[in-house]
């Protein structure tokens, strides 16, 4: 008889424990918030800076009618870094190489297809009725070097700048439906190139004023990218709020803001 009640104790525990865990578990924690969020694809992808085929074409003022192709290539390459900043320390790291290339007037490259001229030595009336001379048209190339295939890895033409870390879920709310919101801090974590477009960092100390300045107050056509922007990279910690939504077999992230 003894052992039969001892049983029975035994089984009406384990019951209850059975039955609080499952009450536990249609509740999210901030443990498995937490993992939800730096599991997620936003979280797990490195921000990075992704290379384009083809940057179309920069224009330039010629500076006489007998200007060599030769000196006018580094004024175009210098006038596209300058509206590329991100591309600019790129290149200052000695990741990518960016070529400018020029036809004749009519002749089409086939591969791209992108139709660039050169002045043709005559002048053109402007419509103040000065005579300017023809700008010099070049499409423009950014290749990377062996270092920075390095630098992107198994990327492709995708450079890492900074991935994102979750510091702690500060709190969670339950909401209708089903659901719950949680209160997130994190921080960017840069990469070694990143390091450069950190402003706390001493690589980007060691940036020439020119390059800090265009990473800080970007002009012209920044390139922006899906994965991140191209200025600085902010590593103070700020806060996030990601939704949940509970299904039969657990709870799954909906979205982050």
């Amino acid at each position: 008889m003894k052992t039969d009640y001892t049983l029975r104790l035994l089984l009406i525990s384990c019951i209850i424990t059975l039955c609080s865990n499952c009450a536990q578990s249609k509740d999210l924690n901030r443990s498995r918030a937490s993992a939800l969020i730096s599991n997620s694809k936003e979280f797990k992808e490195p921000a990075a800076i992704l290379l384009r085929d083809n940057y179309g074409e920069v224009s330039i003022p010629a500076q006489s009618e007998d200007e060599e192709e030769s000196v006018a290539q580094p004024r175009a390459v210098e006038a596209f870094l300058d509206n590329h900043p991100a591309l600019a320390v790129l290149q200052y790291l000695g990741l990518i190489e960016v070529t400018v290339q020029l036809t004749q007037k009519s002749k089409v490259i086939k591969a791209p297809e992108i139709r660039v001229e050169r002045p043709d030595n005559t002048t053109a009336r402007s419509p103040l009725g000065r005579d300017s001379l023809a700008p010099w048209r070049f499409n423009i190339r950014v290749n990377l070097t062996e270092k920075g295939k390095k630098a992107a890895g198994s990327g492709g033409q995708t450079i890492p700048l900074y991935t994102k870390q979750v510091i702690e879920v500060t709190g969670i709310i339950t909401t209708q439906n089903g659901g719950a919101q949680a209160e997130f801090t994190w921080r960017a974590v840069p990469t070694a190139v990143g390091e450069a477009f950190d402003p706390t960092s001493a690589e980007y100390k060691n940036l020439p004023p020119k390059l800090q300045q265009g990473l800080r107050k970007p002009t012209g056509l920044l390139q922006r990218t899906p994965l991140a922007d191209t200025t600085e990279i902010n590593t103070a910690t700020r806060k996030g709020v990601s939704y949940f939504q509970r299904y039969d077999d657990g709870w799954r992230l909906i979205s982050i803001q």
